[in-house]
């Protein structure tokens, strides 16, 4: 009994991640636009977005994002074109975070919610530039989408704030 026990652990443990997989406690979808970011907050406090919705809501393919990615970049921004136009801040972003939601089965893949801004940039300089390719475009296009409404929700959350309005929300 012992040791089926045993098993039994070892496997939800290989197949929800190990004790050192963060576990979040809260999770929701984050609507901006017409489109939406399944997000998460960690119990060290980083935001989470996941990997499928970054690579959603820029209209990219989900499945491009499942194979090896370049130099280390997210396949979001591994497209060689983009290069010049990482920033350092974006680089410092780029790794991806593993977590499970809390009451739910296997892990999901995400990165800082605060890279969302700058892989926006990068496609919006690239368009600016002209540099980007035919299959790049909805991405740019979506990336401005995502820009417009970040700055809505934005500017709302920094005058509750200063009012002192998000105590009461």
């Amino acid at each position: 009994k012992e040791e089926r026990s045993e098993s039994a652990r070892k496997a939800a443990l290989a197949r929800w991640g190990g004790s050192e997989t963060p576990v979040s406690e809260y999770a929701g979808e984050l609507i901006i636009g017409n489109l939406s970011l399944d997000c998460a907050v960690l119990p060290d406090g980083r935001r989470i977005i996941t990997q499928k919705s970054i690579m959603t809501s820029l209209k990219r393919s989900e499945r491009q994002g499942r194979r090896s990615r370049n130099d280390n970049r997210p396949p979001f921004i591994e497209a060689n074109n983009l290069i010049p136009y990482i920033g350092p801040e974006l680089q410092d972003m780029t790794e991806q975070v593993e977590y499970r939601v809390q009451g739910t089965s296997g892990t999901r893949t995400g990165y800082r919610a605060e890279i969302l801004p700058e892989i926006c940039q990068v496609y919006l300089d690239a368009r600016k530039d002209g540099v980007l390719a035919k299959a790049q475009q909805p991405a740019a296009d979506a990336a401005e989408t995502l820009v417009l409404g970040l700055a809505r929700v934005g500017i709302t959350a920094l005058v509750d704030e200063a009012t002192g309005y998000q105590e009461k929300r």
